[in-house]
């Protein structure tokens, strides 16, 4: 269960899965488009994966903080645009529902997750603003 490892395949999911179009300008595979749309395919066809990838990466977002901060600011971020990919296929959304109404604990620390990464956020906006106007 090492957030490390399992952050290692998030990361994957994202370079492999995700399509170009959904990435930030970062690691975009530049492969033909029909290979992109096939992988991509991949996460609204397949039973086990509409089951399993959302609360898995859910889990995750918060588990990363294990990892260090500034590991987890990368690997939040990565996990955040394939949750944001995922929620778009309709397939997905029921394992959403089913994260956060069975395992509120769990949700709780996936939102607490998103409010420590916003909080940082604003937080690292706010010093450089600091700066800037020095």
């Amino acid at each position: 269960r090492s957030p490390h490892l399992r952050a290692s395949f998030a990361e994957t999911l994202f370079a492999v899965f995700l399509p170009d179009e959904n990435k930030a300008q970062e690691r975009l595979s530049k492969g033909n488009s029909a290979h992109q749309a096939l992988r991509a395919q991949l996460f609204a066809d397949s039973a086990l994966v509409c089951k399993w990838l959302a609360p898995g990466l859910l889990e995750l977002y918060g588990d990363v903080e294990e990892t260090g901060y500034y590991e987890a600011v990368g690997h939040r971020h990565h996990i955040a645009l394939l949750l944001k990919y995922i929620w778009q296929l309709p397939a997905h959304r029921p394992a959403f529902h089913h994260f956060a109404s069975s395992t509120p604990q769990r949700f709780v620390k996936f939102a607490n997750g998103i409010l420590n990464q916003t909080n940082d956020g604003v937080a690292d906006s706010l010093q450089r603003l600091r700066e800037i106007r020095q």
